[in-house]
Parts: structure tokens; sequence; C-alpha cells
């Protein structure tokens, strides 16, 4: 029975031709060993019979399926060690122990034999502290641990010492007997003798295929150089899932990547980025927005001022209801001339004046009664606008005085129009004060919105490193092909920082 079936297959990269009508059989039982120097399109050819590549041209066949079509029993061992590295042996262990939904008692049993095989380090070593042959072995022990129908291994035995890869090599055996199918790349001539078939690889085409100590006899000569590899598939039940069942496995894979996520967010300093950023940011935010809104000056000569017990005019409304604009309040201060206010302001005592002339409400009120496109006098109109004069030499003080008369008189004039029926009836106005801005901060209002807005730009940060960190180590790519789907990760990261989010 053939494992796995490349016929006629041919890639490209552009206009460069990785693969080259290539052909190969790999067949269930069997240890193939694919041999080949860099360049030769043996990484291409992995991740196509891995699914995570489409075919151009030509058919490939993993038991009897699509590649990327069973991954449940395939295992891969990458040529980097592709674990997390803030984890121990026994989390390490354990995240493909929950991965591979393998129960207590058959881990136990399970690791054990792996122990005992590779000479596992401590369960309590940090995997950042193992040397570069414990980081294999312990990989290996990881592809080896759901007792896999297929295996694909990048470079097995690189940094392992010579006792242990006979032991290695002699478990695989014994296993192949049993039914197990094993590709691994190589550039070890000699290694490769442990294989029951060999292909030799070069330019994206199948230069031979045969038992490998023939091989070596008849290609002896060839210059090899070391493998890129990347490559899985398993064999799994075609037998349509039932949905619940798919829900339920979803879940349990989303609960596996959220302890995944918070383990590895306690061994990361960059994880101090969540609580320290927002903290730092709400800090600095306080430290400058905590002084009390600040009051602009504006002198004002008011013509229209009433008597004692008449109504306000519509200048004296506007006054009272001025907008302050960002953390500036106009405080208008009456002056007994025009020119005295606008000597304040000449003077720096003021931003700007305000200068309301004489019935400046009757003359706002007959332009507001007017008809659409009616001729008025120029002197109503003149009257029935207010006058100001800025200084500009502080822009943004100046700014603020313009903005926060002109909201405050669009606020008066809309509640002006909306109220009036009909033109020459008596009209009572109603001019809603702003808030007191007495003792108000703008901190007080402005706090909660950027506390949220630094908390979700830690953690986008934070979750961006983390996967970046897991693609660049191969952890991802190796957890995509043990089972875990795209989304699920995506859903693992918004839970645990929501989870964040609330503590």
């Amino acid at each position: 029975m053939s494992a796995i079936s490349v016929n006629n297959v041919t890639f490209k990269y552009h206009r460069n031709n990785v693969l080259d009508n290539f052909c190969a059989q790999v067949n269930a039982g069997e240890i193939y060993a694919l041999l080949g120097p860099s360049g030769g399109g043996k990484t291409t050819l992995l991740r196509l019979i891995l699914g995570r590549m489409n075919v151009q041209h030509g058919v490939i066949e993993v038991f009897g399926q699509q590649p990327g079509a069973s991954n449940r029993r395939i295992s891969y061992m990458p040529q980097n060690s592709a674990l997390c590295m803030q984890f121990t042996v026994e989390q390490t262990l354990q995240y493909f122990m929950h991965i591979y939904r393998i129960s207590s008692a058959e881990f136990s049993n399970r690791y054990t034999k792996l122990q005992k095989l590779l000479e596992l380090p401590e369960n309590e070593c940090v995997i950042n502290s193992l040397s570069g042959g414990q980081l294999r072995r312990l990989s290996l022990a990881c592809a080896l641990l759901n007792n896999p129908t297929m295996v694909i291994l990048d470079e097995p035995t690189v940094g392992i010492d010579l006792l242990i890869i006979h032991n290695i090599w002699k478990y695989l055996n014994m296993r192949c007997r049993d039914g197990l199918t094993i590709l691994f790349v190589t550039h070890y001539i000699e290694e490769a003798t442990n294989a029951h078939k060999v292909g030799l690889m070069r330019n994206g085409r199948l230069l031979a295929e045969e038992n490998p100590r023939k091989m070596i006899d008849r290609f002896k000569e060839t210059s090899l150089e070391n493998p890129i590899v990347s490559a899985y598939s398993k064999p799994m039940d075609t037998k349509p899932t039932p949905l619940l069942e798919t829900l339920m496995f979803n879940l349990w894979i989303i609960m596996i990547l959220i302890k995944r996520n918070l383990l590895k967010y306690s061994h990361m300093n960059c994880a101090l980025i969540c609580i320290l950023l927002p903290a730092t940011q709400v800090v600095i935010y306080c430290l400058v927005y905590s002084r009390p809104l600040i009051e602009i000056t504006a002198a004002v000569y008011n013509e229209e001022r009433p008597l004692m017990g008449e109504p306000s005019g519509y200048s004296t409304e506007l006054l009272d209801s001025l907008v302050p604009v960002e953390r500036h309040v106009i405080r208008p201060v009456l002056y007994p001339t025009l020119t005295a206010a606008i000597e304040a302001v000449t003077n720096g005592s003021a931003v700007g004046a305000i200068w309301f002339k004489a019935n400046y409400s009757d003359s706002l009120d007959e332009r507001l009664d007017a008809p659409m496109g009616a001729d008025l006098d120029p002197d109503t109109i003149d009257t029935g606008s207010v006058h100001t004069y800025v200084d500009n030499s502080h822009i943004m003080f100046g700014q603020a005085f313009q903005h926060s008369l002109s909201e405050s008189l669009l606020r008066l004039l809309a509640g002006l129009t909306r109220d009036r029926n009909g033109p020459n009836i008596e009209i009572p106005i109603r001019v809603e004060k702003t808030r007191n801005t007495e003792g108000l901060l703008i901190k007080d209002t402005g706090l909660s919105a950027n506390l949220i807005f630094y908390i979700y730009l830690s953690q986008m940060i934070l979750s961006s490193l983390v996967l970046t960190q897991e693609r660049k180590d191969g952890l991802f790519e190796r957890s995509l092909i043990a089972g875990v789907a795209h989304h699920l990760v995506v859903l693992s990261h918004l839970c645990t920082n929501f989870m964040i989010a609330l503590v």
C-alpha cells in the first residue's frame, strides 16, 4: 500500500521550476530517506505533501487522500526545535498530550518508554536551558508521543550522541514492523543506510529511488548539503465527524491553547507590557491632564446690558453659556468702554474682546424673523452681529476663544430657530448653561477611554509578539500539523486577552 504518492508534480515560483515532473512513492510501513542539496526543492515538496501549499500540476495523495486531509495521526519533527522556549519539559509534553487528546494513564506509559529511549531531561528543566542535543531528543519525543501512523522527521539525529542514535533507529525499525511509515530528510549518507528506500533529489527532479546501500555505491561522489524539510501527513477516518463532537473538540483545543498562552505569558518578560503599559500611560495621562481647565479671559463691552428688573438679552444668555474647548474655558470680564476692552487685548490682559452693540437682541430677532432672501438694513445686520477682537499671538488661546464663541452662538441660534413658530410673537428663550467646570479635571472624562485604548494596544502587541515568536520557532506550524486550526488559534488569543483585561 502506498502511503505517499507523488505523480508528475510540477511547481513554479514565478518562472523558476522548483519541481519538474517529480514522481515518488513511499510505501506504508517503510523508512524513506530523502537526500539532496539545499535549493533542490525538498522543502517545497514536503510542504505540498503536508498541504501547506497547493499543487499546481500533478497529483499528490497521502494514504489515498488529499494532502492535509489527515492530520491527527501524523507527527512532524522539524529541523529546528519548534517548541515553546519558556515551557518546562513537563509542560511541553503535556501540551502535545492535550493536543493529541491522550489520556493521563496512556501518557504516563508512553512517557516512561520515551524517557528511557531518549534519556530526556528532568521535568522541571526549562526548554531554553537545554543543549542542542537535548532539544532534538525532546522534539523527537513530542513527535512519537501519539503513536502516529506516519512520522516525518527533518534532521532527527543532529547533535545526539551515537549510542542514543543507535537506540532511536533500533526503536524506529521495530515500530516500522508494526506499520509505522517514516519519511525523513538528512544529509548524512551513513544515516540514510537505516532506510528501506532512498530518494536522491536535485534541481526539482528525482534522480534515483532505490535501496540505500546500492544508491551509496552508485552515487558516492554526489555532493550533499543540509536540506530543509517541512512535512506532515496522517491517516484519518474518512467518516464525517458529528457536529457536536467537532464543536466539543474545538472547545477542547481552545482551552488547551488558552492554557498554553497563559503559561507562555507568565514566562515572558514582555508579558509585563499587559500590566505596565496601561498603568504607565494612566499615570502619565493623569500627570499631564490633572490640572483644572485653563481660563481664558475675554474682555466684554456690552451696550445692551439690561436695567434692574428687566429681562436679560441674547448677549447675556450667550455669555452665560460659553462652551469650554478642550482644556480651555472662556471667562468673560465686563469693561465700561470699548476702548478699555480693546486695550485689555492689546496689553495681554485678555485673549479677545467681544462687543455687543445696543439693541443687539432686537436686531438679531429681526434677522431671524426676516423671510429667506429679504433685504435687510445694513445697520440691522451690523447691530445683530457679535463683534470680536482676537489676539492671535498665542494661536492656541486665540483658536480656543474663537471656537468657544462660535459654538456657543450656534447653540443659541439653534434654540431660537427651533422654538420660533412665526413672526412677530414673543418667544420664551431657554438656554442650557454648560456644566459647571469648577473642580472638573480633563482626566475625569477621558481616563476610561485612554485606559481601554492602552489595554487593547498592549494586548495586541503581546499577541503579535507571541505569534511572531511561535512562527519563527516553528511551533505555530507544528501545532497546525498536529490538528490545530487557524481560527482556533485566533479565538484562543481573544479569550486569553479578555481574561487578562478582566484581571
